[in-house]
């Protein structure tokens, strides 16, 4: 993300504001400046988030991976799964079995944000509010709620716990909108 120029500075022939829009947020993927960067290395980054190696449960990404997998498969071949999404992730509607896609980027949006926000302090920054900041190190926080080998539910419910952690901090959201998540762009996160 590319910070914008204070007030005092909007006229963009300053050279103040020339140099403030050069400066870049301390969140921003970095390599993502480069002009050879590859998109596939920021999901490394986000990815590499979630395993042993990123301070998370040795299990995490694996689970992930599989509980997303498990999750593109049913939502096109089965009434019952869709109902099971909807009511476990707490969504504001019905899942259409059509709505792969959407699911995959809503929930691939939350593990990115994960990612942003793992910071070994609490902030507010990427989630959360002053009062209720998101927790230090949240990936961290959200793959203690993703175990191997738990039955389909199960699953969900962790799921739903992991993310909850992002995308409803404050705990006020009641639902969620799978569509309202979206990232700006799909890549292969977790490359289901």
């Amino acid at each position: 993300m590319i910070r914008r120029p204070p007030r005092s500075t909007l006229s963009s022939s300053s050279a103040a504001s020339d140099v403030y829009k050069r400066q870049i947020a301390p969140s921003a993927p970095i390599g993502c400046m480069d002009p050879n960067f590859k998109g596939d290395t920021y999901w490394k980054v986000v990815t590499h988030d979630a395993t042993a190696a990123g301070g998370s449960q040795p299990q995490c990404a694996q689970v992930v991976f599989d509980t997303l997998t498990a999750i593109k498969a049913a939502i096109p071949t089965s009434d019952t799964s869709r109902a099971d999404l909807e009511r476990e992730l707490k969504l504001c509607g019905p899942v259409q079995s059509t709505d792969g896609e959407l699911m995959m980027l809503f929930l691939q949006a939350a593990f990115d944000a994960l990612a942003m926000g793992n910071y070994p302090y609490p902030t507010n920054y990427i989630a959360g509010t002053p009062e209720r900041p998101a927790p230090a190190w949240p990936m961290r926080k959200a793959c203690d709620y993703l175990q191997p080998g738990q039955p389909w539910i199960s699953n969900l419910r962790n799921m739903k716990s992991a993310i909850d952690i992002i995308n409803n901090g404050s705990g006020v959201a009641t639902c969620y909108n799978i569509s309202g998540y979206n990232p700006a762009t799909y890549s292969p996160i977790w490359d289901f």
